[in-house]
């Protein structure tokens, strides 16, 4: 009696389709309300007598409905995920309750077709709206193609002759707009004819060169994500209250460690100025167009786990180990379980060897063994981040006072 249902005189469809929303079983339904399979016959044919004791629904306009949406189902235009979803809540158990009760009262053999054609609708669907993502994808970079295109056209000069806007133009149109630039002044001013043309040649190429470079060197310094985007290495580094290992510093901003790859670890004392020294070596490292990425420990343990629970945990790994150089600060103010030692481990390990990272933390090294949680993650970690890798002591005056 499991796959039988009860209608009867003294229930509207609605009062049956809340009991049908609530219970969401048709074995709960079942047991208050009782109707024999021998008063289901003849399939989709009898679905109308079936409802007629029912109040207030016509059962030939809703089976009507069902058949037409079937039928832009079955050539794949939509799915019934969709058309559900336009109708009103009302409706939607109502047509739930009759599509359901269709199908029980269906043979086995047109279930299976049924289904199969469901299948094949929603492949041909979504083949169809990946199809679409993919045209609007395309038709939306051509059109930011085309409007940084146009952004950089020619802007007609009065004070120049015809010929030389037009070379002007030609600049732009080879995409060495700065190099127009730079010509330009040189037209504009009457002095340039003093100097030769290997100074003036030179002087537009060298101009072109150092605007592409520092448009790199934005795009770089915007994804490093720096907590001091303006550290520099000024005068107050050879200050002797500081007591910085200020020759160590100078041969670290050559950033031949990042070649070799070795890691670096700057421990001290809370405002010595760790992590500021850490993003100055960083802007060095970026002004030799290399990839930076400055992430505080405890974010980087947070958004690893956020990802392994999305399932995307192989690609941040990736995306992690990609970086020429990895700062991870603030490490050691952070709680280290087993899942986040796992995930620690992870990142260190598919960077060792290929990528130079940078630790910084106010704990000693020696103490860091005692932050993890397990003692092999600990061993293992600690391995590759300590092996051959440079130091650097900060524990001067307080920056901060």
């Amino acid at each position: 009696m499991t796959d039988e249902l009860l209608l009867t005189n003294n229930y509207t469809l609605s009062s049956i389709a809340n009991m049908w929303k609530n219970t969401g079983s048709k074995k709960d339904l079942s047991s208050k309300f009782i109707v024999t399979q021998n008063d289901i016959q003849d399939k989709l044919i009898k679905v109308d007598e079936l409802y007629k004791p029912l109040n207030n629904f016509d059962a030939n306009s809703i089976l009507s409905q069902l058949q037409k949406i079937d039928m832009q189902v079955q050539k794949g235009k939509r799915t019934w995920h969709n058309y559900f979803n336009g109708f009103k809540e009302d409706e939607r158990w109502q047509i739930d309750f009759v599509k359901n009760t269709v199908l029980q009262t269906a043979s086995t053999e047109d279930v299976i077709k049924a289904q199969n054609a469901a299948r094949d609708s929603d492949i041909k669907y979504n083949n169809s709206l990946k199809q679409m993502t993919l045209s609007a994808r395309r038709a939306s970079i051509s059109k930011v193609r085309i409007m940084a295109y146009t952004q950089k056209n020619y802007t007609y000069n009065d004070k120049l002759s015809t010929d030389e806007n037009l070379l002007l133009d030609k600049l732009f149109k080879l995409r060495l707009s700065h190099m127009s630039e730079a010509l330009e002044k040189q037209f504009l001013n009457p002095n340039t004819a003093l100097e030769d043309f290997h100074t003036r040649i030179s002087e537009i190429i060298h101009y072109e060169w150092d605007q592409r470079q520092n448009t790199k060197f934005n795009k770089l310094l915007k994804k490093a994500s720096l907590k001091y985007p303006t550290a520099d290495f000024d005068s107050g580094l050879y200050e002797s209250d500081r007591m910085l290992d200020t020759h160590t510093i100078e041969l670290l901003q050559k950033c031949e460690w990042i070649d070799e790859p070795k890691n670096l670890l700057i421990t001290g004392s809370a405002g010595a100025g760790k992590t500021y020294i850490a993003n100055a070596l960083c802007i060095t490292a970026l002004q030799q167009l290399r990839t930076v990425k400055y992430i505080r420990a405890n974010a980087l343990l947070l958004e690893s786990e956020k990802a392994r629970q999305l399932g995307h945990a192989y690609d941040y790994t990736n995306q992690m180990a990609a970086y020429d150089l990895l700062v991870i600060d603030d490490f050691g103010l952070m709680e280290l379980s087993m899942d986040k030692c796992r995930d620690l481990f992870e990142i260190i390990e598919t960077r060792d060897c290929k990528k130079a990272t940078m630790i910084v933390s106010q704990l000693p090294v020696i103490k860091w063994w005692d932050l993890f949680k397990d003692n092999t993650y600990a061993d293992a970690c600690l391995s590759r981040m300590t092996s051959k890798a440079y130091r650097l002591e900060c524990n001067g005056r307080d920056m901060r006072k």
